[in-house]
């Protein structure tokens, strides 16, 4: 079964992506929250509400399997021991903080970084991310440490199976040499992963890093069809709690 990889090697994170389309869930609770386009039945809709229906109607609507470019070598993932547990518990407890304050100072209306890393800053929009995270931290806070994971020996952050329940994540090497606050933190790491589930708001990977996702915002000031990648991405939403809180 493919997996999802949060893996970086070097200069940059390397993955390899298929794309398959589904229906129903999140972007089903986007679109009743934001409102569709109701102009067939004769209702007038805004220029903002006309934005927001084309963005959501496609939003957050493809289930991944992403895998590495190069050769797995196929080891067995193994529990993890006593103190790599105390490490991930301390990461889970920095994210769900992370994720706590950057929902609370989004329904307070703070948009600045909101604008810098999702392109978005109208109050409705403020309030639809805030949705998305408060479903990241209920997803991440519901997973069972004996549902996390280690896999020895490869040169990557985490991984997860986005259709998998109930959720697991495996931890490569590198989510334990990282910092864990800020970029490309290990609290971070675990809001990447967890966004990418497919009943969470299965994010994809459209950019890679923090150069990447600025200018797919740049590009999402130009072009809906950008915008809807910058909400589909899974770093972005990382960028968004790691650069607010």
């Amino acid at each position: 079964m493919s997996l999802i990889d949060k893996g970086k090697q070097d200069m940059g994170r390397w993955r390899f992506s298929t794309k398959q389309a589904v229906r129903g869930g999140w972007d089903s609770v986007a679109c009743a929250k934001m409102g569709r386009n109701d102009s067939a039945m004769g209702v007038p809709v805004t220029q903002r509400e006309r934005r927001n229906n084309f963005l959501l109607n496609g939003l957050l609507t493809t289930a991944h399997t992403e895998i590495s470019k190069h050769p797995r070598r196929f080891i067995m993932p193994r529990r993890l021991n006593s103190t790599e547990q105390r490490t991930f518990r301390a990461a889970r407890y920095a994210a769900l903080r992370s994720l706590q304050y950057t929902i609370a100072q989004l329904r307070n209306g703070h948009a600045g970084v909101a604008q810098r890393w999702m392109a978005l800053d109208h109050p409705e929009d403020l309030n639809f991310l805030a949705d998305g995270l408060q479903r990241i931290f209920d997803a991440l806070q519901a997973i069972h440490q004996d549902r996390i994971f280690c896999e020895p020996g490869v040169n990557w952050y985490a991984e997860v199976n986005p259709n998998q329940t109930p959720h697991a994540i495996t931890l490569g090497e590198r989510f334990f040499t990282t910092p864990t606050y800020g970029t490309d933190s290990r609290a971070g790491t675990l809001i990447h992963e967890t966004s990418h589930f497919r009943n969470v708001l299965r994010t994809n990977d459209h950019a890679y890093g923090v150069e990447e996702c600025l200018e797919l915002v740049e590009q999402a000031e130009q072009s809906d069809d950008d915008l809807r990648k910058v909400i589909n991405n899974a770093d972005n939403w990382e960028y968004l709690v790691e650069h607010s809180y």
